[in-house]
């Protein structure tokens, strides 16, 4: 995995590149480094571009990682995610992941663009 990960404190925002085959576990532990990075803040907004990743998830590994994100919502605190897809297996698993996020209200909200600009836009907007 030759995912990377920086985190802009002037937007207030962790910009993540995810790259390759991404399995749940290699997410989480992603994740995981990205939240203990001295530079995050509890609440951070994140963008993931997951245009070149392949996130090839069961139901049960959406549900696994839908549950640690539930779990670790007091590190995470009131954010957004906006995911980017393009294409293949990872759009149709981002897709589901959020509409299964969506079922049970949580503090961070996710949404999935296909282009950085309403990503962005979206992130920036106030709630």
């Amino acid at each position: 995995m030759k995912s990377t990960f920086h985190i802009d404190t002037s937007k207030n925002m962790a910009v993540v590149h995810m790259v390759g085959r991404i399995t749940v576990a290699d997410e989480i532990a992603f994740v995981d480094t990205v939240v203990t990075d001295p530079k995050f803040k509890i609440g951070m907004h994140t963008i993931a571009d997951l245009t070149e990743a392949e996130y090839d998830w069961s139901m049960q590994d959406i549900d696994q990682f839908r549950t640690w994100v539930r779990a670790n919502e007091k590190r995470l605190g009131p954010c957004k995610w906006a995911i980017l897809s393009d294409g293949g297996v990872t759009l149709s698993n981002a897709k589901l992941f959020v509409v299964l996020h969506e079922i049970h209200p949580t503090i961070v909200k996710v949404k999935l663009f296909t282009n950085r600009f309403d990503a962005v836009k979206w992130l920036n907007a106030p709630d």
